[in-house]
């Protein structure tokens, strides 16, 4: 079994026709994974694992004598370095372990696109599947978590103490799902600008732990893919989510303390997402977020955006809809800036034209609500900030600007 051949094509959707180094470097890994394993017949540092054979035999990870559990295959690979890299390829089956993965050692299933995560990994108790933060891959696996311990995830994403490596880790094509109080996906690093970068993922978060949690100063980047069906993405300590292409984001639509994204001191930023739950996204302590490129967000019961002093949401080219409330429903105190076609109904004309406002009667809109106007014919045509001061548009030196 050998990878196909990746190329920008196959996620041109997901990256908006952006020609992206991540793309590029996926791309190594899946060349280097092929070499290894030359086609159906094995290859070099390839070591099996079938948690389906019974029979009775000394297991060496061959692919007549596989190794029964998946650990013990990983545990085997003691050679692995920048320059002698393994794979452990894993036949289709539950695996009921806990599976802590090294770095240079590729971890596949049998499916590279769609939804067919063959391998689950399902330990009766603790994290399914750790994986270090960089020179880590995963393809078609399935891994759930039934803990109630938040700290026990279905993957976690963890520093190894290895330092700064060749490519981030990648996890492609895969699922993560907590059906209790630990998360579907945590990352857990305190590295400073490293990231692990989800591709084709479906996380879903338990009734009281989140889809996704992201600690420290690592990041979580997301391409395609999507969950939430309890509690959304969490993002805390300086942690960094980027998520692009078409991503879901959701949260429990019944349940009032249930938010889509919980910005507490972290930063985020969101391309093309669809935002829904209960409540939208929560900015605190600090958190910086900033959502755009056609990114949808509506249908909240509760509150859709509720922002706290020293925080700060930027919204661009972002649809208000699918049954929005009112604005008063928005809570806002800390900053709060509107550009380009984020709307609700049909927008406001100002003096130069037509421009997409929020459409706002009387004192509806929050005060401090601030829109860059790219329509208006002010200064040549240059655009220019208006800050909504609760009854009426201003521009920077406090002119209404109708």
């Amino acid at each position: 079994m050998s990878i196909d051949r990746f190329t920008k094509d196959d996620i041109q959707g997901l990256l908006n026709s952006i020609d992206h180094p991540v793309v590029e470097k996926l791309q190594v890994m899946i060349d280097e994974i092929n070499a290894l394993t030359v086609g159906d017949g094995g290859g070099v540092n390839v070591i099996y694992a079938d948690s389906n054979r019974t029979d009775p035999y000394v297991p060496d990870g061959s692919m007549a004598a596989p190794y029964k559990v998946l650990q013990d295959a990983v545990d085997a690979i003691t050679t692995q370095s920048a320059t002698n890299k393994y794979v452990v390829k894993a036949a289709p089956g539950v695996y009921p372990e806990n599976v802590v993965l090294k770095r240079f050692v590729y971890l596949i299933g049998t499916a590279m696109f769609g939804a067919a995560r063959d391998v689950r990994i399902e330990p009766a108790a603790g994290i399914a599947l750790s994986v270090p933060y960089r020179d880590s891959f995963i393809n078609g696996i399935y891994c759930q978590t039934d803990s109630p311990v938040p700290a026990e995830a279905a993957i976690k994403i963890f520093d190894d103490g290895g330092g700064a490596g060749e490519h981030e880790t990648f996890l492609f094509n895969f699922a993560a799902r907590s059906t209790d109080a630990g998360h579907a996906l945590w990352s857990d690093t305190n590295a400073l600008g490293e990231a692990a970068i989800g591709i084709y993922a479906a996380i879903d978060g338990g009734p009281a732990g989140h889809a996704g949690l992201v600690d420290g100063s690592g990041f979580i980047w997301f391409l395609g893919g999507g969950g939430g069906q309890f509690q959304g993405i969490r993002i805390v300590n300086g942690g960094f989510f980027m998520s692009g292409g078409e991503v879901g984001i959701n949260a429990n639509e019944t349940d009032p303390t249930a938010w889509a994204i919980e910005n507490d001191g972290g930063f985020c930023v969101l391309l093309g997402n669809m935002v829904s739950g209960y409540n939208g996204i929560d900015m605190k302590n600090g958190g910086f977020g900033v959502l755009t490129t056609a990114t949808s967000i509506g249908g909240f019961t509760g509150i859709p955006v509720r922002t706290t002093p020293g925080t700060s949401l930027l919204l661009g080219n972002v649809g208000l809809d699918g049954g929005l409330p009112s604005w008063t429903n928005w809570q806002v105190a800390g900053n709060v800036a509107i550009m380009s076609s984020a709307t609700q109904g049909a927008g406001t004309t100002g003096a130069g034209g037509p421009d997409q406002r929020p459409t706002v009667t009387s004192t509806s809109l929050p005060m401090g609500f601030r829109f860059f106007a790219t329509d208006i014919a002010l200064g040549a045509g240059m655009g220019v900030w208006l800050t909504w001061n609760g009854t009426q548009w201003v521009d920077t030196v406090g002119t209404v600007v109708p």
